[in-house]
């Protein structure tokens, strides 16, 4: 993530797990049902203590990308 008025870059990591322990990988090669529905996959962010920032807004932008 970066401060929008510095630049200062925050450390993050998206896990699957809500113990932070299994980095998300993605779900390439995941079946899902074709049928018209919405389909949700969750995804949760962890940011490691100690980092020396600034105070701001930090913004970043994931993006997933789905094939068929």
């Amino acid at each position: 993530m970066v401060n929008g008025t510095d630049g200062t870059f925050m450390n993050y990591g998206l896990y699957s797990d809500t113990n932070h322990e299994t980095p998300f990988k993605g779900t390439t090669g995941t079946a899902v049902a074709a049928d018209g529905t919405a389909q949700t996959t969750t995804v949760y962010g962890l940011i490691p203590k100690g980092q020396a920032m600034t105070v701001g807004a930090y913004t970043d932008t994931v993006t997933a990308t789905v094939t068929f």
